[in-house]
């Protein structure tokens, strides 16, 4: 298995996705530099074990991509038996289960790059985990359905926007056609 993304959180906790060996939460210990070691497996109820990528919103809920399984919520506990899980697939809404890549922006919307089937947009409902997803694609304007990179931003108006890559092209959506 092999790293395939890094990220601290607000915490200060490092957490890191492999690809065949799940999640990684390295804790960070007040008495010594050491810190603690957690794996969050299949095999212990974990989602998946092959994971793209993750990000964290603004409540610090991490999200997280695989290759197969579509993608999950993830807030940790103080043990990890105690974990709240949410994962989200085809039969959710989302136009693929394979994910190659996610961002989250200031909203809290969960944008989901996947690998053939376009770029999908989860937008959650405040105590909903349900969400809806909005799907673009090549027939709304997409260069390709393969998204390799999304970075969402603000503009000087504060409005969102979102850049995506595909494997033909850069796409540029602003937030009056995100909504």
């Amino acid at each position: 298995a092999f790293v395939t993304s890094m990220l601290q959180d607000r915490k200060g906790d490092m957490w890191f996705t492999t690809y065949g060996s799940g999640l990684y939460q390295w804790r960070r210990s007040p008495q010594d530099t050491a810190g603690i070691l957690i794996q969050y497996v299949e095999e212990n109820n974990f989602f998946c074990d092959y994971l793209m990528t993750m990000a964290e919103d603004k409540n610090g809920k991490l999200w997280i991509a695989s290759d197969n399984n579509g993608i999950c919520s993830f807030e940790p506990a103080i043990d990890k038996t105690s974990a709240t899980m949410v994962v989200y697939t085809e039969k959710e809404g989302m136009s693929s289960n394979y994910i190659h890549t996610l961002a989250v922006d200031e909203e809290s919307n969960v944008w989901v790059g996947t690998s053939f089937d376009g770029l999908c947009r989860l937008t959650l409902s405040s105590g909903d985990q349900n969400g809806i997803f909005t799907q673009y694609g090549e027939k709304q304007g997409l260069s390709s359905n393969t998204v390799t990179s999304i970075f969402p931003s603000r503009n000087t108006n504060n409005e969102t926007e979102i850049w995506v890559s595909t494997t033909d092209g850069l796409n540029f959506l602003r937030s009056d056609t995100t909504s």
